[in-house]
């Protein structure tokens, strides 16, 4: 998520299907310093995800003192009229229905941009270990 100036970008909500996943094995999920990290068993968005996500960001806001017109497609999981009204610094606009894809920014290559760039800084982060300890750094063996 980030603001249409692109000067704003949220920590990246990534949902898996484990707790704990093997990649991150001795790594504290909470110690990611860019990743809001939840998991379910299909790695779907759920209402439960969500509205942790959004609470979350609620508190962001409160801390900074701003506030947000969060602009969001009609999903299912993206219902929020059960505690829209602890949404203090976020005002919800949702989508007509059926544009998602014609007026949504992320809908229009910057998630598939978005995961390209994130696995080259991966790989790249991988390397650097490698070269640095001399071991594979999601190695067991690297401690």
């Amino acid at each position: 998520m980030c603001n249409a100036m692109g000067t704003e970008k949220l920590k990246t909500l990534v949902i898996g299907t484990v707790a704990k996943p093997h990649c991150y094995k001795n790594v504290t999920m909470a110690s990611l310093p860019h990743i809001n990290y939840f998991y379910n068993k299909k790695a779907w968005m759920t209402c439960e995800i969500f509205k942790k996500y959004m609470l979350n960001l609620n508190a962001k806001f409160e801390d900074e003192n701003c506030k947000i017109l969060l602009l969001m497609d009609n999903a299912t999981s993206h219902d929020i009229e059960e505690y829209e009204s602890q949404l203090t610094r976020i005002k919800v606009h949702h989508l007509p229905p059926n544009t998602t894809s014609h007026l949504q920014p992320v809908d229009a290559g910057i998630i598939a941009n978005f995961k390209v760039k994130h696995k080259s800084c991966f790989i790249k982060h991988l390397i650097d270990e490698y070269e640095r300890n001399g071991s594979h750094p999601l190695s067991s063996d690297n401690k």
